[in-house]
C-alpha cells in the first residue's frame, strides 16, 4: 500500500452504516479480494459473531471491530489479536484516524516471520510449529537480536553471526547425545 494510502475493506453483511462510511472523510472502499491476508488495507466490521468466526490471525490483526460495548468483550477481541476494537459512539474522524494507525502498521517492521513450518509473531514474541500443536514463547534475547539483524544489515548477515548474535549456543556433546537418546 502507498503511504498515505486511505482505503479500507468492509466486512460486514449488506450496506455499510453511515457511522462506519470512511468514505465521508475521503477513504476509498475497496472490493474484498479472494484471499483476505493478502489484502494491503484493513477492513472494518460491526458483527460480533462474524469477528469470532475469523479463525485466521493474519486477517484478524486487518479487522477493527466496531461497536462492541463491553469493555471485558473488546479487551478479549484485543488478546485474540484483532487489529483494533473499539466501543459504540465513537466519532467518524476517531475511526479514520485508528484506520489510518492500522493502516500504517503494515509498513512497519513485519510482525510475523515464516521459518518453514514455524510462524514467529515478533510483537507478542510467541511461536507456532504448524504441524505440532504447541506453541512457544521467545525470550527478550531473541527477539532483541532478530530485531537489531534486520534494522542493521542491508543484506542478510552469514547464518553464523545470525545466530551467535542472538542465540549463543555452545556445543554440549553430553546434552546432545542425551537428547538424542531420548
Amino acid at each position: 500500500m502507498e503511504q498515505g494510502a486511505r482505503q479500507f475493506g468492509w466486512l460486514g453483511l449488506g450496506r455499510i452504516p453511515a457511522q462506519f462510511d470512511l468514505r465521508a472523510l475521503g477513504w476509498d472502499l475497496l472490493p474484498l479480494p479472494a484471499d483476505l491476508s493478502s489484502a494491503a488495507y484493513p477492513f472494518l466490521l460491526d458483527d460480533l459473531t462474524r469477528a469470532i468466526a475469523i479463525r485466521s490471525h493474519l486477517v484478524r490483526t486487518r479487522v477493527i471491530v466496531a461497536d462492541v460495548a463491553d469493555s471485558a468483550t473488546r479487551a478479549h477481541l484485543l488478546a485474540l489479536r484483532f487489529g483494533e476494537v473499539v466501543p459504540p459512539g465513537l466519532a467518524l474522524e476517531e475511526l479514520a484516524e485508528r484506520t489510518r494507525r492500522l493502516s500504517a502498521t503494515r509498513d512497519a517492521l513485519p510482525r510475523q516471520r515464516s521459518h518453514g513450518p514455524i510462524l514467529l509473531d515478533l510483537l507478542h514474541r510467541e511461536g507456532w510449529v504448524a504441524a505440532a500443536a504447541w506453541a512457544f514463547i521467545l525470550g527478550n534475547s531473541h527477539c532483541s537480536g532478530d530485531w537489531r539483524i534486520r534494522r542493521t544489515c542491508q543484506s542478510p548477515p552469514p547464518r553464523c553471526s545470525a545466530t551467535s548474535g542472538i542465540w549463543p549456543i555452545v556445543p554440549r556433546p553430553t546434552a546432545w547425545r542425551c537428547m538424542s537418546a531420548a
